[in-house]
């Protein structure tokens, strides 16, 4: 029996007489016994198996989806629903203040919010507004915050 195991004398595959070791293999390189090398396999493997673990569809977050949310009582839900409606105005606002603000060629107000506004009664009137209008609840859960702050909080003329 030899240093590497094989009966017969036999050399493996990358065998170097001079180092009397074997050549250290590339990932993918024949393994001494003809089998591929099992970290690349589980590697790949494992590559696949997260590529199947991703959702097939990533729908948009709905007008329905924002009033569920709203509907629960809890403080984490409460919290996420008062932050999506906080940012998506921000997003409406500094939109419009980028693309020219409210005296750019094609660009109005949407909604004008006064300076002592609470979260509340931003929530208030957008899940006033998908109750009114139900085919909203379809629609993007962002326009449906511009568009029910914009009946609720509208821009006077001299705004």
């Amino acid at each position: 029996m030899t240093v590497f195991g094989a009966a017969d004398g036999a050399r493996p595959a990358g065998f170097r007489p001079e180092q009397g070791v074997p050549a250290p293999r590339r990932p993918g390189q024949q393994a001494v016994s003809g089998r591929i090398d099992i970290r690349n396999t589980m590697l790949r493997a494992m590559f696949c198996a997260a590529a199947f673990a991703v959702p097939l569809s990533a729908a948009a977050f709905t007008g329905a989806d924002l009033d569920r949310l709203c509907a629960k009582t809890d403080v984490k839900s409460r919290a996420s629903c008062a932050a999506y409606i906080e940012g998506a105005a921000d997003g409406v606002y500094n939109t419009i203040d980028a693309i020219g603000g409210t005296t750019g060629p094609r660009v109005g107000q949407y909604f004008c919010l006064p300076p002592d506004i609470r979260a509340q009664q931003m929530t208030d009137a957008v899940r006033k507004y998908i109750a009114e209008n139900p085919k909203l609840a379809d629609y993007n859960a962002s326009t449906a915050v511009s568009l029910g702050l914009g009946k609720a909080f509208p821009c006077r003329s001299g705004n």
